[in-house]
């Protein structure tokens, strides 16, 4: 497989926070899950953060980012790009996929046709020490408990985490889900979240 098809989700608010564009033909069985979490983490204002999870249903990993969109005049209001790969895809593909540059913030007003098309990402050779996967991988799962870290450098966090998760099997992905910046408690599937990161203060 020389190219990796990726399907686009672009949320925010339009008379209530909502899908406002999308690559997907039909409406996806888990599309509440996505409609929640492409929303604000929870109040308070944010720079930037990415929220990565398991649509187990649908077939799909999700990878998205989440900007605070101040020039909105209701407070609290957010733009969510969502890029989501067949788990399948991502399995045949470990080591290839380079997801950062396909996050884009849009531009209020215009008509977001970009987030309408589907993505051909060509495959990038990338070499990794994998000693070190393995380390990240007994890392994830030496322990059945949910991890929360205090931290005001989330986006410190955004290349790492997009560079693991893009080369592990489906089987661990399936039931892993982060999020770098929780105002609040994230779940999917009536389950919290796996790791997620909050500012200081917060974590209680």
């Amino acid at each position: 497989m020389d190219e990796i098809k990726i399907e686009q989700l672009l949320c925010g608010y339009d008379n209530g926070h909502r899908v406002l564009s999308t690559s997907l033909k039909k409406p996806l069985v888990q599309q509440k899950d996505v409609e929640v979490l492409s929303d604000a983490s929870g109040n308070g204002k944010f720079n930037n953060y990415i929220s990565c999870f398991p649509l187990v249903e649908d077939g799909y990993y999700v990878f998205s980012k989440t900007w605070y969109a101040e020039e909105m005049k209701r407070p609290g209001c957010v733009w969510t790009h969502m890029l989501l790969i067949r788990f399948e895809d991502i399995e045949c593909n470990m080591g290839y996929i380079n997801l950062q540059s396909l996050f884009h913030r849009p531009n209020i007003g215009n008509n977001y046709d970009e987030y309408k098309s589907t993505l051909l990402l060509k495959k990038e050779q990338a070499f990794f020490d994998l000693s070190y996967y393995y380390y990240v991988i007994y890392t994830l799962f030496y322990s059945n408990k949910k991890a929360l870290i205090e931290t005001d450098s989330s986006e410190e966090y955004e290349l790492t985490i997009l560079d693991v998760l893009t080369k592990l099997p489906q089987q661990i992905l399936m039931g892993l889900s982060i999020c770098t910046c929780a105002c609040s408690n994230r779940y999917i599937d009536n389950e919290v979240f796996s790791y997620q990161a909050t500012y200081p203060g917060n974590a209680k």
